[in-house]
């Protein structure tokens, strides 16, 4: 029996080809790496008279079907390779852009990130495991155009990848939410730090929202911003760069306040307070608002008040919105005392009773002497004697004024005169005990200038015994006033210490020269003048303040007002030279307000602020 002709298959020969092709190709490979895989079109067409529909039936056959992989089975441009090229299939980025390319599973404007899993379900089925497995490993590497977003899932880490030709959600809100961020900076200390939620509301979106889980961790706010205080999607938030900068503003602690604080529980701790922050940044927030406190800094929102120990020191804040009684007390008073000075006349200065009286209060007398102490009556009124009720009062800045008033001089002379002595020698009169220490350099001068001028205020007089000028008050003359003329017969006794010549008060002379408010005198009487009046002004402003045996030159300066500022400094300087007084100023830990830049006083390029007095 003869044996049957064998007739040549054509698909099987085509598939013959196909795999012929691809070895060819793999040999190029291997000499140089960078040659990438033919695709399907790129590899039907080198062969010659073969179409696409032969060369996908041909595909099926031996040996094309169990060495040829087409990556993407149902993509004309997908990578093709043998069977032993399995490895380097599933790890070529060409495989991976046309996965996220593909029309159905890749990704879109509607889907701009895909998961690997989404991505590998156009696979052909071998490549799979394989594909997702390399890219989960190696996500870092993914080709120019993706990005890979990488997350973890308990111990396991799973990775989309986003087509960089559509922008992300999760993105396009961080974006948003760093721009209005640094809106609210922009704005001020009333909205920045930002509330969270105040952010969401301008970039209108929900806090369970659940693509801002996504936003927020996107680096370019998760790595840009801190959490200052609070906790997500309640936490006020800032940049990194500027978190710890807002720790001392005024308007972040207002609005610190504003939360803590209300009438029932006016007061609260800076420890207390502080705890609203994040632990980071807790210790650097005490530091910086006991640093304003003991620096005598105010602030019109909050009062500062030392608690605490030694070792634990600490604020008590009270909200300005509850003031205490004494403060409220205290601008009634200097408001009731502006509408005095605008009367004039013999309505100012006035007496404190008086201005008590006027003012309406009923306090009683605690209650007005804690007044006194406090805002904005201790900053701007001068009472020249405090132990007095009949003290005469008036602003700081009318010093002179209250100084050479009728009143100021009838309650020196209270202190002083009794029915025994009804006159007191000019020079004892300046130095009354209990009269104000920032006030005696203004009164001292007004004696000074009554003697010279010989002009007394109305109801006052004097009489020249011993060749000093004694003061007495007109009310206690018994009997008639001495003849402004005396006989020759008295000339002799008044040389021997008898009174010879009253003086009684005399209207200004227009005429009259001028008198300077410093009294004439020698180059250390005039030194030992200045340390004196400085000696009593540090030992006044040095009880009442935070920095235990300083004073800020912001205070001393309207203390020691009589003295011009070149005298004050070249005074300064030389007491600091002696070694009675050192100069220095707080450096480091907060930069000086324009008030105390401008009280300094500058040494050898440096500038000074506070005083203190050397003890030994």
């Amino acid at each position: 029996m003869a044996k049957k002709t064998h007739i040549p298959d054509p698909l099987s020969e085509i598939a013959t080809n196909l795999v012929a092709t691809l070895e060819s190709h793999r040999e190029n490979q291997k000499a140089n790496p960078e040659t990438p895989f033919l695709n399907w079109s790129q590899l039907v067409a080198s062969q010659t008279g073969v179409s696409m529909d032969w060369a996908t039936a041909a595909i099926k056959k031996s040996p094309a079907k169990a060495n040829v992989i087409i990556a993407i089975p149902d993509d004309l441009k997908s990578p093709v390779g043998l069977q032993s090229d399995l490895e380097k299939l599933a790890a070529d980025s060409g495989v991976l852009i046309r996965l996220v390319q593909h029309p159905s599973t890749g990704c879109s404007v509607a889907a701009p990130v895909r998961s690997l899993n989404e991505l590998c379900k156009s696979l052909d089925k071998t490549l799979k495991k394989p594909t997702e497995t390399f890219w989960t490993q190696h996500y870092e590497k993914v080709p120019s155009g993706l990005n890979a977003v990488a997350k973890k899932a308990g111990k396991k880490v799973v990775v989309a990848i986003h087509d960089e030709r559509f922008s992300r959600p999760d993105v396009v809100l961080c974006q948003k939410l760093v721009k209005n961020l640094e809106s609210l900076r922009s704005a001020g200390e009333a909205h920045y730090p930002a509330e969270f939620k105040s952010l969401l509301t301008k970039v209108d979106i929900a806090v369970d929202d659940p693509m801002l889980v996504a936003a927020i961790a996107q680096p370019q706010f998760s790595e840009a911003t801190s959490v200052i205080a609070g906790k997500m999607p309640n936490a006020w938030i800032a940049f990194r760069k500027d978190a710890e900068q807002c720790l001392g503003t005024e308007g972040f602690l207002k609005r610190l306040l504003l939360q803590q604080c209300n009438e029932a529980t006016p007061e609260v701790k800076l420890s207390v307070l502080a705890k609203q922050l994040i632990k980071e940044f807790q210790p650097r927030f005490m530091e910086l608002w006991r640093t304003h406190s003991d620096m005598n800094r105010s602030f019109g929102f909050v009062e500062f008040t030392s608690a605490g120990s030694k070792s634990k020191p600490d604020l008590l804040l009270r909200d300005a919105r509850f003031p205490r009684a004494e403060r409220l007390l205290s601008a009634q008073l200097v408001k009731t005392l502006e509408g005095q000075k605008v009367v004039g006349g013999a309505a100012y200065p006035l007496t404190w009773n008086r201005l008590v009286e006027l003012s309406g209060s009923k306090a009683d007398l605690s209650l007005l002497q804690k007044a006194t102490t406090v805002e904005p009556f201790s900053d701007r009124v001068l009472v020249a004697f405090p132990a007095l009720a009949d003290s005469t009062v008036a602003f700081l800045a009318d010093a002179a004024d209250l100084a050479a008033s009728a009143a100021t001089l009838d309650a020196a002379l209270s202190l002083l005169l009794n029915d025994e002595n009804q006159a007191i020698a000019s020079d004892k009169l300046a130095a009354v005990r209990g009269m104000n220490l920032l006030f005696k350099g203004h009164f001292a001068t007004a004696v000074e200038r009554f003697v010279t001028l010989r002009q007394w205020p109305p109801g006052f007089a004097a009489l020249k015994l011993s060749s000093k000028w004694h003061i007495f008050r007109m009310k206690d003359l018994s009997g008639t006033l001495v003849a402004t003329t005396v006989p020759e017969e008295q000339k002799s006794k008044a040389r021997k210490g008898i009174p010879s010549q009253a003086i009684a008060p005399v209207p200004p002379n227009p005429a009259a020269p001028a008198v300077p408010t410093q009294p004439q005198a020698t180059a250390g009487a005039e030194d030992d003048g200045f340390a004196q009046a400085l000696e009593a002004a540090f030992e006044q402003l040095s009880a009442i303040s935070r920095l235990p045996g300083c004073v800020s030159l912001v205070d001393l300066r309207p203390a020691m007002a009589s003295y011009s500022r070149d005298v004050f400094d070249s005074q300064l300087i030389r007491l600091r030279k002696t070694g009675q007084y050192s100069l220095s100023v707080v450096e480091g830990r907060y930069p000086l307000s324009d008030d105390e830049k401008a009280a300094c006083l500058t040494i050898d390029n440096s500038a000074h602020l506070l005083l203190q007095k050397r003890t030994s």
